[in-house]
């Protein structure tokens, strides 16, 4: 019985800290060791996001997910140089449609829709 009851208590720690967080990960480190310095050819980007400088990370990291190069593939994700061209046209989008910073992600459809 005393398993049970230090499990339950364990779960019930995870569910307020998850609760806490707002159902988003705890970003308690940097996530992009290695970046891109290089564009990545906007149609082989889905989404963006874009992490600003933090007590744990003083990096502003830019983290692009990938549409899947054949069917079996999976999803990937790249982290892109905040320095390159293509970062400052992302952080401008992002700043566009996430201006109530609500949102995780930015499709990336959604920087070029208003763009013939």
């Amino acid at each position: 019985m005393g398993f049970f009851l230090k499990a339950l208590v364990l779960l019930q720690l995870a569910v307020v800290c998850i609760q806490l967080s707002g159902g988003h990960p705890i970003r308690d480190r940097c996530w992009c060791l290695n970046t891109l310095k290089r564009n990545v050819p906007r149609e082989k980007i889905v989404e963006f996001s874009i992490s600003p400088q933090r007590t744990q990370c003083e990096n502003t990291e830019i983290i692009l997910t990938l549409k899947p190069e054949n069917t079996v593939s999976e999803v990937q994700q790249r982290c892109l140089s905040p320095e390159t061209k293509q970062a400052a046209n992302l952080q401008m989008c992002w700043n566009r449609v996430n201006a109530n910073s609500t949102r995780d992600v930015v499709k990336i459809s959604e920087c070029f829709s208003h763009q013939k």
